[in-house]
């Protein structure tokens, strides 16, 4: 599980350099105050807008396909690509199975007809 993209071998690297930097005692006091900081900033007007404008952002592209009617057309292509499909595969059928009516067609001539 990653939090803010930090596995948990980087949280622990992390953790293991600042008991070396601060020290037991110093790692308390740095504790106390980075939650402290981060309650504050949490709970800060600033980070509602920052939370806001994230969720916003997140929808930007489902409202352009919805106002472009994008997604129709997309459905569109792809029916169309569909019935296409369709017909090529039908129309290959039916090539293949002529090539075989000439190809029986040809046996029995030169069976009829022997060479000299």
């Amino acid at each position: 599980m990653e939090i803010f993209n930090i596995g948990p071998w980087e949280l622990l690297l992390i953790l293991v350099l600042a008991l070396i930097v601060f020290g037991p005692e110093g790692m308390v006091k740095f504790s106390r105050d980075a939650a402290h900081f981060i309650r504050k900033l949490v709970r800060s007007p600033l980070w509602r807008d920052l939370v806001s404008t994230s969720e916003e952002l997140k929808t930007i592209p489902q409202q352009i396909i919805k106002e472009t009617q994008l997604e129709e057309s997309m459905r569109e292509i792809s029916h169309l690509s569909n019935t296409i499909s369709q017909s090529i595969s039908s129309d290959l059928s039916e090539t293949i199975n002529l090539d075989d009516k000439l190809q029986d067609a040809e046996d029995k001539n030169d069976s009829h007809h022997p060479s000299d």
